[in-house]
């Protein structure tokens, strides 16, 4: 599955689609299972190799399930798998090995907020993803408490199935840049988040505001 270089092994890039598709979820392997080819990880477990830019890396929730199957060499190798293949795998004689990490709106005192992920390509960033939103934990007296910056900055509240449907936490590629407001700037105190690429010339053009960071590819 991996040619050597210099004795070594050649990282392979990978994702499995998650729930309806909206999300593809990036990872690297230099495992070479002996017996297993990358036509039956892709037919039995969901395996796509990364030829697209649409395709997140380092995502802590979601996160898919892995499988794992004993070999003909007798070791066992285990790998992820995409939601729609959870039965075509146990046809195949992989077991179920880690449960998925669902993401679900469900703490008391925090709710998820995103701004669209940062549109990709040819590995290089282009403007705003359509689909997919890169989310994090916000408790909600600060929501309350910044709701025009949280505007500002383009980001949103999660209400709906099909929004959460969207989300990752924790990605690490791609990722948004961040940006703060200057401490005295209304309401009182700094605030600095994650902002939608979009809203960029807003931010700097407003003295309220300086970026901290840049949008990652």
């Amino acid at each position: 599955m991996a040619n050597p270089v210099r004795g070594q092994k050649r990282d392979q890039l990978f994702y499995v689609a998650l729930s309806s598709g909206n999300i593809k979820y990036g990872f690297k392997t230099k495992d070479d299972p002996a017996g297993m080819s990358v036509s039956a990880l892709q037919t039995q477990l969901g395996w796509h190799p990364v030829t697209t830019d649409a395709v997140v890396f380092g995502v802590n929730r979601p996160k898919p399930a892995r499988f794992a199957k004993v070999l003909s060499t007798g070791r066992t190798f285990s790998g992820y798998a995409g939601d729609a293949f959870w039965g075509v795998a146990r046809q195949n004689d992989w077991r179920l090995a880690q449960q998925p990490h669902i993401l679900e709106q469900t703490a008391q005192v925090k709710s998820i907020v995103a701004v669209p992920l940062p549109a990709m390509k040819n590995s290089q960033i282009s403007g705003v993803d359509p689909i997919m939103l890169y989310g994090w934990l916000m408790r909600k007296d600060d929501i309350a408490a910044y709701g025009s910056a949280l505007t500002f900055l383009g980001i949103q509240l999660i209400n709906t199935s099909a929004e959460l449907a969207r989300t990752v936490l924790g990605c690490n590629s791609p990722k948004p840049g961040r940006a703060r407001k200057r401490a005295g700037a209304a309401p009182a105190g700094s605030f600095s988040s994650f902002y939608d690429i979009s809203k960029l010339n807003d931010i700097r053009s407003d003295n309220n505001w300086s970026i901290l960071s840049q949008a990652l590819p």
